[in-house]
């Protein structure tokens, strides 16, 4: 090993480090921390760490320095393999640090007298010593519990009114192998006659913004869908407003390791019912659903480290923490944001009249969030300008939409046959769209409301 692969492993090491602390301070770290250590993955992690301590090259004193470093190791395995066992809860008290077990290392342990009273919270003994906890290659017991986890790290909400979307959540790159398996809406093909929810064969590489078919309808059984009217289904408008919601400073941070965003269960709650506060009951079951549909293998995003050459799929958004209970408004909601690599900036959306289209019509908050992607072409939408680049407002640099590609834009997974019929309901959408000044049409091109015209990116 050279001097600067060296040099460049401490300092990932130190940054493993440094981001597992952050985690671990952060609101819910605590808990989220103990949780992951205290479980099989946990108790394998550092079992796989101190399994690498020991190799045939150390020698001498540094041989056996590194064979009581594993078993310090080992021995705190086995003590969070024992609380697994128990039971243990991250709030339960009466826990200490054991300093009789030092010839193995110190150890999380029950304080004298009865289960819950003295000494301090699981929790907290736990990850103190975790962090304390050194498990080879530069790491701390802590850092490689947090990875094996992949817990996210929790960065600022983003609240501006009018956020960027990253243009890596829909667009498909040149030769992409995953852009004729059915998650993606080829919006090209429907002039061919085709439907989205077949497979199309491609004559060239995707250029276009796509999105995940499923995500236009994640809580439906395939084929069942008759969409149209009321709200838009709850996955897809968590899967938005969880991108929205991360900073675009933080993007770079988020395709490397899943970072968290909070807010509260009362904020959280108006982002999807803006008139009114839903009763438990009512929107308790709609979000658990939404969970398991973001959760679906079909809803992960392809993508490539154009570095390394890696690539795979990739779970992008998902709900990390769900309060419930009579006094969980004022308890934190979590979003956890896990972007594709080579996130850069894409279409600025208007976040209130995305929530309102989302809560009052399916079809228009569909169209909204595709023309978003479609109108930000840079070069050709987006034109240089006095102080940075606008929004053209010249139709002929706007693509003209045929009868199938605006069925698209408003039912893109609909298996009705009746096409006519999803064109002139689609025409409906788009003409309430250009009344509410979210849009306006110059014969067959949709254009961005002409209030946008001079928006600096």
């Amino acid at each position: 090993m050279n001097a600067e692969t060296s040099t460049e492993l401490r300092e990932s090491a130190r940054e493993s480090n440094r981001r597992a602390w952050r985690i671990l301070d952060g609101r819910g770290g605590l808990r989220a921390v103990f949780t992951a250590a205290v479980s099989r993955t946990g108790v394998d992690s550092l079992r796989h760490a101190a399994a690498g301590m020991v190799t045939a090259r150390t020698k001498g004193a540094d041989h056996e320095r590194a064979l009581r470093a594993r078993d310090r190791v080992r021995a705190f395995a086995d003590r969070l393999e024992q609380m697994l066992e128990q039971r243990v809860q991250p709030s339960d008290l009466g826990w200490v640090s054991d300093l009789r077990s030092a010839a193995h290392g110190v150890l999380p342990a029950r304080g004298p007298g009865e289960k819950g009273t003295g000494g301090v919270r699981a929790a907290e003994v736990v990850s103190r010593l975790l962090g304390e906890l050194p498990a080879g290659k530069g790491l701390t017991g802590l850092a490689v519990v947090v990875e094996s986890a992949e817990l996210p790290e929790p960065v600022e909400m983003n609240d501006h009114d009018s956020p960027l979307l990253p243009n890596s959540v829909a667009l498909v790159g040149p030769g992409s192998l995953f852009a004729n398996q059915g998650r993606f809406a080829v919006y090209t093909r429907l002039d061919a006659g085709m439907r989205a929810s077949e497979l199309p064969l491609l004559d060239r590489d995707v250029q276009g913004p796509l999105l995940p078919l499923v995500l236009y309808n994640l809580l439906s059984a395939p084929g069942h869908r008759k969409g149209g009217h009321g709200s838009a289904d709850l996955a897809l408008r968590i899967y938005i407003e969880g991108l929205c919601s991360v900073m675009q400073r933080d993007w770079q941070r988020s395709e490397r390791h899943p970072v968290l965003v909070s807010t509260t269960l009362r904020e959280f709650l108006t982002w999807f019912y803006p008139v009114r506060r839903p009763r438990p009951n009512e929107y308790w079951p709609r979000l658990m659903a939404a969970c398991a549909a973001l959760d679906r293998e079909e809803s992960r995003l392809p993508w490539r480290d154009a570095e390394t050459g890696r690539s795979g799929l990739r779970r992008v958004v998902s709900l990390a923490d769900i309060p419930r209970g009579p006094d969980a408004l004022d308890d934190s909601v979590g979003l956890a944001v896990h972007l594709p690599p080579g996130s850069t900036y894409g279409p600025k959306i208007h976040r209130a009249r995305l929530r309102h289209w989302g809560y009052t019509s399916e079809p228009a908050y569909r169209a909204l969030v595709a023309l978003s992607y479609q109108w930000h072409l840079p070069g050709q939408t987006r034109i240089p300008g006095k102080d940075g680049w606008v929004q053209s407002q010249n139709p002929a640099d706007y693509e003209e939409y045929s009868p199938s590609r605006i069925i698209e834009l408003c039912y893109p997974t609909s298996v009705h046959v009746n096409r006519r019929m999803l064109l002139a309901r689609s025409l409906k959408v788009l003409r309430r769209l250009e009344a509410s000044g979210d849009l306006h049409m110059v014969g067959n091109r949709i254009m961005p409301p002409v209030p946008d015209a001079e928006i600096i990116v």
